[in-house]
């Protein structure tokens, strides 16, 4: 059994809360909460007492309710041990835990009849949840709702032994240009650089926070469009995936971003502006997927519509090579000559 310590348990369907689910995750991950969400491995057989004992560490039950989301609890001939959902809801109340459910798109309220089990969740808060305005909820959510504090102060404290250890590792191979290996504190199994992996290892987070920094900035590409006038097409691309704090507003566009993990597009001869939906990033934090949401004018109305899908990869110049996975449409940047988003671009850091 894991030793790991859990804040915050997520509790949701696959079948329509998952993104949502994995948004959370993301996010409090991001700003230093331990959250248990990778639960379908805990789910065989019978109801799994890992499953229990991470409901019982936790202060706070987050319950992401979709429109079918207790379809199957209300089915009296669907085994109720088999409804991974309702028992994990079940015990939270039976521990009273701090539950606080999130209503997706659609869904006003609980249904009636549920089992008197878990019949006491209606009784139970939740911040209003809104795709569009998701930072607002979220930011809500952690603030009014959620008994966990924050972890992220302490991993800082962990930083600072790591930085003095990272000082004295590069002392010593410069001033005597020795392999980081060879040089042993403590003991002569435990070596510097031994030491700092394990520190990283038991501080994942740490790590994660790190490789997020490199997709921080800002970033363009001048696409040349001699053909259309001579002007060139100027493409920018803000990022802040850790902290969601890109802001662009230019009224008289109809452009209004706020508090944004970042945007992508150009304000030259036409209005093509992308907003990042989501981030997500690969675990050997060198490249990511990325859901841009478009933002076009269209006459005097302000249209969010269309996703697609974008690949970043950071190469050796710590640049942001862009390309295109899936969507009907994309930056116009990517397109090719045949209608296609074949182009792999390459947006210059700026400094």
């Amino acid at each position: 059994m894991s030793d790991m310590k859990y804040d915050i348990f997520i509790s949701y369907r696959r079948e329509g809360g998952y993104d949502t689910a994995k948004h959370l995750y993301d996010l409090f991950l991001r700003d230093g909460y331990k959250v248990s969400f990778d639960i379908d491995t805990l789910r065989n057989g019978d109801f799994d007492t890992q499953l229990l004992t991470r409901i019982d560490q936790c202060k706070d039950f987050i319950l992401i309710v979709d429109q079918h989301c207790f379809d199957r609890t209300l089915d009296k001939g669907f085994n109720p041990k088999h409804d991974w959902l309702r028992q994990e809801l079940s015990y939270a109340l039976r521990k009273n835990k701090n539950i606080i459910p999130v209503f997706l798109s659609g869904v006003k309220g609980f249904p009636l009849g549920l089992p008197i089990d878990i019949a006491n969740v209606v009784k139970k808060n939740g911040p209003e949840y809104n795709r569009y305005y998701f930072n607002d909820f979220y930011e809500t959510l952690k603030k009014r709702f959620l008994h966990t504090k924050s972890n992220k102060n302490k991993r800082l404290i962990w930083c600072i032994p790591i930085i003095l250890l990272l000082l004295i590792a590069g002392y010593f191979y410069y001033e005597y240009n020795d392999n980081i290996s060879d040089y042993v504190i403590g003991n002569d199994t435990d070596t510097l650089e031994q030491q700092i992996k394990d520190i990283l290892s038991e501080n994942p987070e740490i790590v994660i926070e790190k490789n997020l920094k490199n997709f921080c900035g800002s970033f363009s590409l001048v696409f040349p469009a001699a053909m259309e006038g001579g002007i060139n097409f100027v493409y920018e691309m803000n990022l802040d995936p850790l902290n969601s704090r890109v802001n662009y507003t230019e009224k008289e566009l109809g452009i209004d971003i706020r508090d944004s993990k970042g945007w992508a597009g150009t304000t030259v001869r036409y209005i093509e502006i992308w907003e990042v939906w989501q981030f997500d990033m690969a675990n050997d934090g060198k490249s990511a997927t990325v859901e841009f949401r478009k933002k076009m004018l269209d006459g005097e109305e302000y249209r969010e519509t269309i996703i697609c899908t974008v690949k970043l990869k950071l190469d050796k110049n710590n640049n942001l090579q862009m390309s295109y996975v899936s969507g009907e449409e994309a930056l116009g940047v990517l397109a090719d000559e045949y209608g296609g988003f074949s182009k792999v671009v390459t947006f210059k850091r700026n400094i």
